[in-house]
């Protein structure tokens, strides 16, 4: 399947929502790690069968530290998608457009929570996001995924 400009574009626009989707992953799994080193959590009851050796605390500190750099490193990665994706929205003249793909693509809302905000139906919400993604002009930037 080829990809067309569009489809790039869209993938480019995502690319901040995706790291920061990745991002909230990562923090889940810290929160779980601080909790097995504390020792304050509640018994989890499954029929799936348990094995391997406990970790100690010194391997849940190194596997915390780890992904607390990885954590950061994804919280960077994602200010920098952020910062080139303002630098897409801004080459759209229309400021509706420019505020659809902000409010979109940069705080994550939902088509449908747009058009409640700025009064119009989804619908229009998705034509003028598809336009003004037609119409927004690519930076030379690449955000590495």
């Amino acid at each position: 399947m080829e990809i067309t400009p569009y489809l790039e574009k869209i993938e480019f626009l995502n690319s901040y929502r995706w790291r920061m989707e990745e991002a909230q992953i990562l923090r889940d799994r810290i929160d779980d790690l601080e909790d097995q080193l504390t020792g304050i959590r509640a018994q989890k009851i499954t029929d799936m069968p348990r094995g391997g050796q406990p970790m100690s605390t010194a391997d849940l500190i190194a596997k915390k530290v780890d992904l607390l750099n990885m954590y950061k490193r994804d919280l960077a990665l994602a200010e920098d998608a952020k910062k080139a994706i303002y630098e897409c929205i801004r080459s759209v003249d229309n400021i509706r457009d420019r505020t659809i793909l902000s409010m979109h693509y940069v705080d994550c809302m939902s088509y449908t929570r747009i058009a409640e905000i700025l009064n119009y139906s989804v619908r229009q919400i998705k034509r003028f996001n598809r336009d003004a993604v037609k119409n927004m002009q690519p930076k030379t930037k690449k955000i590495a995924f």
